[in-house]
């Protein structure tokens, strides 16, 4: 199955660059557990990494000692308790980077005002991603949940498609022709013409939405968090259920864009 996690074809090698292929083999076998987020067989592995079973079992077997893979009582792989770590102390990092700090207190007006779950978002370019690096989350019975260091598809995500508005034209055609457009609900948006419509007018409203596009019965809304050079270095937004939404977006994005507008970075 492919993997529901775009990826960008890796930027071009220089000449005389080294690689190890080891390093390399072992990096693709994170990256592909990651994205699959379920344990996977050492057969589908070998087809998935090109790899014979014999060297791929000494790889996976390495990893596991080190804490990077674990292993199941079926003989699947998954990703361990190491790479959990690593994620989650980079992530602190990021939220005592000043986008987090300065963002806060925004959030939680944002927050008290609405008691809705407020996100803040940044961008992977690398991997093509973005991921929740804060979040203050509802009181309400019925509510959203945030989740820290998830990583989430661009094209069918508000945060996503900030991030989308904000690359040229051509990286955003390189982008859809290059990723796996699959649907994530009924709802989710797969056309390119359609998505490059969405994008453009996300880029000249400085908001998005996604209405039970990437999880059924949840709204997303979300606007850019700019520097002081104009770039778009996040996203805030919050989440709510569809049956709290369907009547307030208009008001909701002008609300969570004015809110993002103030963050100063």
């Amino acid at each position: 199955m492919p993997s529901p996690y775009p990826t960008l074809p890796p930027p071009a090698r220089g000449p005389g660059a080294a690689t190890i292929q080891s390093v390399v083999r072992a990096i693709t076998i994170l990256e592909l557990l990651a994205a699959r987020g379920e344990p996977v067989g050492l057969g589908e592995l070998s087809e998935q990494v090109g790899l014979n079973r014999t060297t791929l079992h000494h790889l996976l077997a390495t990893l596991v000692d080190l804490g990077w893979l674990v292993k199941d009582g079926r003989r699947r792989y998954a990703i361990g308790s190491r790479m959990l770590e690593v994620t989650s102390r980079h992530l602190g990092s990021l939220r005592e980077f000043d986008l987090g700090a300065a963002a806060r207190p925004y959030m939680d007006e944002l927050w008290n005002e609405l008691n809705e779950t407020v996100h803040l978002w940044v961008p992977l370019p690398a991997e093509a991603l973005c991921v929740e690096i804060d979040f203050v989350e509802s009181t309400r019975p019925l509510r959203t949940v945030g989740t820290l260091g998830r990583p989430l598809p661009l094209y069918p995500t508000a945060p996503g498609r900030i991030f989308l508005a904000a690359m040229e034209p051509p990286r955003v055609r390189r982008y859809l022709a290059a990723t796996s457009l699959l649907p994530h609900t009924r709802q989710t948006v797969t056309g390119v013409a359609e998505l490059e419509e969405i994008i453009g007018r996300v880029r000249a409203e400085g908001a998005a939405v996604d209405v039970q596009e990437h999880m059924e019965g949840v709204v997303v809304v979300a606007a850019p968090v700019r520097s002081k050079a104009g770039s778009v270095v996040g996203a805030c937004g919050l989440s709510l259920p569809l049956s709290r939404a369907e009547d307030r977006l208009p008001a909701l994005k002008e609300r969570v864009r004015e809110v993002a507008a103030r963050i100063p970075c």
